[in-house]
């Protein structure tokens, strides 16, 4: 990605990929807070699949390694 702007049709794709591979559902999406993961599109994609967002909190990195860990996958798969 160039850009974080691109992030949401990344992972948009990431989790319909992840979908078909496992034949099961996502339920949950954690981030952290920020920007590209507050854009309406976005919110409207995770609703309409019945994902519940969750966001980590500021300053944690214990619970940021997590996001840290799926958003460097995004980065290689992409």
């Amino acid at each position: 990605m160039k850009t974080k702007d691109e992030a949401v049709e990344k992972l948009m794709a990431l989790i319909e990929c992840a979908e078909v591979e496992t034949s099961e559902q996502v339920n949950y999406f954690q981030s952290n807070g920020g920007g590209e993961y507050f854009s309406g599109q976005f919110a409207k994609y995770l609703k309409s699949k019945e994902i519940h967002h969750e966001f980590t909190n500021p300053d944690t990195p214990q619970e940021n390694d997590v996001v840290e860990c799926a958003n460097r996958t995004l980065v290689h798969t992409a």
